[in-house]
């Protein structure tokens, strides 16, 4: 079989290709996370000391990671991607290799790294407390980051921060400064409080998401942002799209009056300053510091109109806030019943009953009674018919109808 140079040529192209990405892709459904001898956490003079095989765990200032969990302030397991920090004081913690973390935080944990405080290039991150912990995070160069994921702007990993967690982030020198970047999405969920702050020079501070990233913001805790306060040439934030879903108080602040100095994407300035349920409070100072502050909605129902019952209509009362919310309660039974209840066949044992159909109920109430005014069958229905059986023969009874309607508040109302 012959085989022209030109497909020849393909077929090793193709060959190559596949070998040069094999390494670096994931397998549908595979759980991949980074390798022993990939993971490093650094000491308070930001010596790296990688985790493998044998040592797990590493010790404040200590020379190196050993495999003896006692007294540990930092350890990761590579089977399950997660890292747990408990009272670390030291320098970056770096993630060199694809695959997806998880970083559980106890107590207070000091890191005082050069570029990073926490590295995660080549996955997804999620940095969360169990119970009430801190994280706080000091760089100290130019050209750097806090919590930073897809720092290579070829990815898209997303960061989650959640849980019971305080993150504040600072800068001490002047420079290109991301306090918190992702690739992705970036998510502040559950009870998280984050602060994102730089110092007087500082061409960036913010919270920053690559190539149409998008903020979420879904947390019990209050969310800020400072930049420095000598130049013009930043953002707090950095996103095409922002969603706040919750959030106790959410600050920015930023030198320079300009929009685009609170956020570079004019949609993603209005989503965030029209979020429903929030108000936004927004000034400019004398040293031309642009604030924002937004806050969940504090109702005030001051407002209220009463909606009397009609014969086939439960009453309430409407209480509107000036938000436009507004909520009803105190409802009223309707006044109405139905009319021409009558008996239409009869037997011995059985009585067959309708009546006329009410516009807008939710259903009817059938019920038949003997001679002692005691109920022998409750009947609910959504048809204005019914066959009451089982009858004694030789006895009377007495036959009653209701409708009833289903109010906004779950009940019904007869």
């Amino acid at each position: 079989m012959k085989i022209s140079v030109k497909r020849l040529l393909a077929l090793l192209m193709v060959a190559v290709m596949l070998i040069c990405v094999a390494p670096f892709a994931f397998a549908e459904g595979e759980d991949r996370h980074p390798s022993y001898g990939s993971v490093s956490v650094s000491d308070k003079e930001n010596l790296s000391h990688y985790f493998n095989t044998n040592n797990h765990y590493y010790k404040n200032d200590a020379a190196s990671c050993t495999n003896d969990p006692e007294g540990a302030n930092v350890s990761y397991d590579q089977e399950t991607g997660i890292m747990v920090l408990n009272n670390f004081d030291g320098g970056t913690i770096k993630f060199n290799d694809y695959g997806d973390v998880t970083i559980i935080v106890k107590g207070t944990n000091n890191i005082n790294g050069y570029q990073f405080g926490i590295y995660c290039g080549y996955g997804n991150l999620t940095v969360t407390a169990e119970e009430d912990a801190v994280l706080n995070i000091t760089t100290s160069t130019s050209d750097s980051g806090g919590i930073v994921t897809s720092w290579n702007p070829s990815t898209d990993y997303n960061l989650t921060i959640a849980g019971n967690l305080n993150v504040n982030v600072n800068n001490t020198v002047s420079g290109d400064f991301d306090g918190i970047r992702a690739g992705g999405k970036l998510s502040i969920l559950d009870n998280a409080n984050v602060s994102v702050k730089g110092t007087s020079d500082v061409d960036y501070c913010h919270i920053y998401g690559l190539r149409g990233a998008s903020l979420f913001l879904d947390t019990t805790g209050t969310v800020s942002v400072e930049t420095g306060d000598t130049v013009y040439y930043c953002y707090a934030l950095s996103f095409t799209a922002v969603e706040i879903k919750n959030v106790k108080e959410f600050n920015i602040k930023s030198k320079g009056s300009s929009r685009t100095c609170i956020i570079y994407n004019s949609d993603a300035y209005n989503s965030l300053i029209n979020s429903p349920g929030f108000d936004v409070v927004s000034e400019t100072d004398e040293d031309n510091h642009y604030f924002i502050t937004i806050k969940k909605h504090n109702h005030s129902f001051d407002d209220f109109v009463v909606t009397a019952p009609t014969a086939n209509a439960v009453g309430y009362t409407t209480h509107t806030c000036v938000c436009g919310y507004s909520y009803k309660d105190s409802y009223k039974a309707p006044t109405g019943k139905p009319s021409g209840v009558k008996c239409i066949a009869k037997t011995a044992a059985a009585e067959k009953i309708t009546w006329n159909k009410v516009a807008g109920v939710t259903g009817y109430q059938a019920q038949i009674l003997n001679s002692a005014g005691k109920s022998v069958e409750l009947k609910t229905t959504t048809a204005n018919t019914y066959v009451f059986q089982k009858l004694a023969a030789g006895h009377a009874y007495k036959v009653r109808v209701r409708f009833y309607i289903k109010a906004d508040d779950g009940k019904n109302y007869f």
